[in-house]
């Protein structure tokens, strides 16, 4: 006979890790399949599960150089002005972003 389940993840990668706890959390009979031969020649050996730090940091920038730029865009189409720079409190309504000086706005008609 077969084992049932309400959910079978596989891969657990951070998506599926997640979709497995959340479900699992929720009384779900949820069991997760472990994809490590997938990730061969994306920085995981899978002859022995050991990491390739190189191959790892190439796969991952891959996935995570283009995410300031495509957040930027969404976040400039939301209307929000984005700031390059250290950031450091001038005071409890100010701050500095590389020698820009930016005050508090009003916030009552928001809450």
């Amino acid at each position: 006979m077969s084992e049932t389940y309400d959910l079978i993840v596989i891969g657990a990668g951070m998506a599926g890790v997640a979709a497995a706890n959340k479900c699992g959390a929720a009384g779900w009979r949820v069991a997760i399949v472990d994809a490590a031969r997938l990730m061969d020649g994306k920085g995981i050996d899978p002859r022995g599960v050991s990491i390739n730090w190189s191959d790892l940091m190439a796969y991952k920038r891959g996935f995570t150089d283009p995410v300031p730029d495509k957040m930027e865009k969404g976040l400039t189409g939301n209307g929000v002005e984005t700031l390059h720079g250290a950031a450091r409190f001038t005071s409890a309504n100010a701050l500095e972003v590389d020698g820009n000086a930016y005050g508090r706005a009003a916030f009552s008609s928001l809450l």
